[in-house]
């Protein structure tokens, strides 16, 4: 018998043998070169997301959003305090354009299944927020180089009719990046944890282990900070016996972090423990789409 099961980018494959030979298991690696964009039927909708606080970026902006709404005929997504901005909003040509665009509120608005495709402009940061934005799946992202780093915004905005042409058609390259996995978990003073005969602890939906459970999904990195507790932070698996790990504050990063991100950025990267492979601590997750 002869089973696969594709998580992301990687393929764990079980491979035949004999009765007496022990069961193996091999890892392939697809080629990113062969992931291809592709749409079941044409997209409709786009959210712009901008750098904020960057008047360089107001002109951009306004030619993308007359280019997706006059040309491309898209539904245009924006944020609503991007609108805000006394530049857009008292431009009163762009005005007219701004009637047709839907706005939503972060945190209050959820558009994770109106939205076909994302389009950034700014640098990495900007990317990042577009996928905090998102904490299930995430659709495509488009981010064009127009910020100070830019190691995930490979588009340059003097050619934009034409690449957004091109991911419209789905003739664009994929790759699909990998994003962790954080819950957090706080002392639940309003129930307690049942526990059975055999002593496992009971739990039920919102409560994990007698505690309640904050979830997010990151691109690049976590910093966790005990802030004005005197206590110590606790580092560890549910279940199983790897030890737990005490510290005053904690950042984790992505398994397959860019070094020379990370310098350039002035930060590093951190090991629990130089003989643990960093990527057995991150679940697969949904994976942010980059075109």
């Amino acid at each position: 018998m002869c089973a696969s099961m594709k998580l992301d980018h990687l393929i764990l494959q079980d491979i035949p043998v004999n009765d007496n030979q022990k069961q193996v298991w091999k890892w392939h690696i697809q080629d990113p070169a062969s992931q291809r964009l592709t749409w079941n039927k044409p997209p409709q909708s786009v959210l712009v997301i901008k750098k904020i606080q960057d008047a360089s970026l107001l002109q951009p902006f306004k030619e993308l959003c007359v280019f997706l709404t006059k040309v491309k005929n898209m539904i245009v997504y924006v944020e609503k305090k991007a609108l805000e901005d006394p530049a857009i909003s008292g431009d009163e040509n762009f005005g007219a354009i701004t009637k047709n665009f839907c706005t939503f509120r972060e945190d209050l608005d959820d558009i994770s299944n109106l939205v076909d495709f994302i389009i950034c402009l700014g640098g990495d940061g900007t990317l990042l927020y577009a996928s905090s934005l998102f904490q299930e799946s995430v659709p495509p992202v488009m981010a064009f180089h127009l910020g100070s780093l830019g190691f995930l915004t490979p588009f340059k905005f003097e050619t934009y009719q034409s690449q957004v042409t091109q991911v419209i058609e789905g003739n664009a390259a994929i790759v699909l990046r990998s994003r962790l996995k954080v819950r957090v978990f706080k002392e639940n003073r309003e129930k307690k944890a049942r526990v059975d005969d055999m002593g496992i602890i009971l739990t039920n939906g919102d409560v994990d282990c007698g505690r309640k459970v904050a979830q997010y999904q990151v691109l690049n990195e976590v910093v966790v900070d005990r802030g004005p507790s005197s206590y110590p932070l606790q580092r560890g698996p549910l279940s199983g016996r790897t030890p737990h790990y005490h510290r005053a504050g904690r950042r984790r990063d992505r398994f397959y972090t860019n070094r020379k991100y990370s310098v350039r950025s002035g930060s590093r990267s951190v090991h629990d423990s130089s003989q643990r492979p960093r990527h057995h601590d991150h679940p697969y997750l949904p994976s942010l789409p980059l075109l």
